[in-house]
Order: C-alpha cells, then sequence, then structure tokens
C-alpha cells in the first residue's frame, strides 16, 4: 500500500505542476500555489462543496502530508470538525466504500486535481 500511496503522490505533484505551468502562462502577475476549479470539480461530482470542505480540500491538496491535528490548526477546526469534513468528502468523491482507509487521502487529492483539470470553466 506504501508503493501505491507514493505513486500517487508523485502524480499529483505531476498534476500541480502542470496547472501551476497553465496559471503562470495566463497570470504571471498574480502568482499563486495550485488552484483548484471549484466549478469542475462540482460538476463532476455533482454537488456543491461547502465552504469547509472546499476549504480543508485546498488545504489538503496544498499540503497533501498534512495529519488531521494539523489540518485542525490551519482551517481552524476541530479535530472532529475535519474527520467529518473528510468523510463528506470522501462519499461526495465516491471513495468511501471502493477505497482502503490507508490510501483514501491520496486518492481524494488525487480525485480533486483531476476533476479540476478536466475542463476549464473559468
Amino acid at each position: 500500500m506504501q508503493h501505491e500511496i507514493d505513486l500517487l503522490l508523485k502524480e499529483i505533484e505531476h498534476l500541480k505542476s502542470g496547472m501551476m505551468k497553465r496559471y503562470m502562462k495566463n497570470n504571471v502577475d498574480h502568482f499563486k500555489t495550485t488552484e483548484l476549479s471549484r466549478k469542475s470539480i462540482e460538476k463532476k461530482i455533482n454537488a456543491e462543496l461547502n465552504e469547509t470542505d472546499w476549504t480543508v480540500l485546498t488545504s489538503l491538496v496544498d499540503k497533501p502530508t498534512l495529519s488531521n491535528s494539523e489540518l485542525a490548526e490551519i482551517v481552524f477546526l476541530s479535530y472532529d470538525g475535519v474527520r467529518s469534513s473528510l468523510k463528506r468528502l470522501y462519499s461526495l468523491f465516491d471513495l468511501s466504500k471502493s477505497t482502503e482507509k490507508s490510501g483514501i487521502r491520496m486518492k481524494l487529492i488525487f480525485a480533486a486535481l483531476t476533476y479540476s483539470n478536466s475542463e476549464n470553466p473559468h
């Protein structure tokens, strides 16, 4: 399972790199970290993300190795609040039943980046 997680981390970095290159090409004066397309993701999962879930998701994409405790500090939630948000995200991305727990977070990040890149409705 660790090998699969390592491969997903590499693919996440590759996707982020591609997004960054496109962003830089279009917005040279306004460099930012990886930006997800909320509209593309919501269209792909056929649901709207609330602000808390969006903040948790974007924070994870920026720093995939954050623990729940570290994530809670960054997004100003309790540990249980982060767990609840992640459970909702896993369900929305249809990862709750078919994925082993140890790789589910990386698969969520991978799915978010993939869905965000699938079309660019900006």
